[in-house]
Parts: C-alpha cells; sequence; structure tokens
C-alpha cells in the first residue's frame, strides 16, 4: 500500500474500497495497481491510500510475489531470493517497524523510498564513513542547496577524545 500515486505503473478501479488498521481504523482504497522497483521486479495488486502516512508492505504477498524470505532480526531484516539464495531487500529496525531500504534485482540496488538524504545516508554508510567533501566529489547530484548536513554521531563519538577517556 502506499499513499504517493507515482509509485504505480498504472492504477484501476480497487476490488477492496476500504482498508483497516489494527486500531480499527478505516482507510478508503482509491486505486489498485502495479509497482515497479526495476523493469523486471514488480509487485502486483498494490492498493492506493492517499491518506496513509507511510507505505505499508505486505510480507505473504511480497514473499509470494517475489518468491522470497524475509528475515527479521532485532534490528533489521533482510529478503532473500529461495531460489539463488541472493540477499534481494534489507531493511532497518525504527521504532518497532521494519522500513524497506532498498531492494536489489540481478545486482542492481532500487531505493525503494529515496529521498536525498536516505540515499546520502546509504552511501555514507557503505562507503565506510567518508568526509563531506569526498562524499561531494563522488555523488554532486546528492548536493544542493538543501541538502541537510549529516551528523553521525559514530563519528562524533570517535573524534572526540575525552568520550574514550571517561570510559576506562
Amino acid at each position: 500500500m502506499t499513499h504517493d500515486p507515482h509509485d504505480f505503473n498504472n492504477l484501476s478501479t480497487p476490488v477492496k474500497t476500504h482498508i483497516e488498521t489494527a486500531s480499527g481504523e478505516l482507510f478508503a482504497v482509491q486505486g489498485e495497481g502495479s509497482i515497479f522497483f526495476s523493469k523486471k521486479l514488480k509487485l502486483e495488486n498494490c492498493l492506493y491510500v492517499p491518506t496513509l502516512s507511510s507505505k505499508l508492505l505486505s510480507i505473504s504477498q511480497v514473499t509470494k510475489e517475489l518468491n522470497c524470505v524475509v528475515l527479521m532480526f532485532p534490528t533489521f531484516c533482510l529478503l532473500q531470493d529461495i531460489l539463488t539464495k541472493e540477499i534481494i531487500g534489507r531493511g532497518t529496525e525504527r521504532g518497532g517497524l521494519y522500513y524497506v531500504n532498498e531492494v536489489a534485482h540481478k545486482g542492481h540496488t532500487m531505493l525503494t523510498h529515496g529521498t536525498v538524504t536516505r540515499e546520502l545516508w546509504l552511501w555514507y554508510r557503505r562507503l565506510g564513513h567518508p568526509s563531506f567533501g569526498y562524499l561531494k566529489i563522488l555523488f554532486p547530484s546528492l548536493f544542493t542547496s538543501n541538502t541537510e548536513t549529516i551528523k553521525c554521531e559514530t563519528c562524533i563519538r570517535a573524534k572526540n577524545h575525552s568520550y574514550f577517556s571517561s570510559q576506562q
């Protein structure tokens, strides 16, 4: 389910008219269609619910359509192809929910909800916390006049000598 109509390749009249949340709240379904993560990777029967505040995945739908298993860990989750055993998706746990950060197909990674800040954080972590000067050289398209500066707590603690001396 998504609140963004731009996620859909095609949008048609939905079979369901409403969805109900765990708290019993009803939301109107205004469309149904396919969402492509890549040219060959798509989910069918996705619902367009404009009043949702987040995009939601049905584990049963994802595992059936992508022929994968979902491995849940305390701080992250993985989507793994059943046949090849390849990791095709990753997510992180925040506030009791798992947020899928990326989905891959045949070695190509697609951010599932890629804001510029999230994509910047993703590359920052993948490359081992490089300086922003280096990131600007590698990814100039991610740096605009309104790009947020990343404040990495790990890097701040690693550079703070008083933090380590107080821990001994």
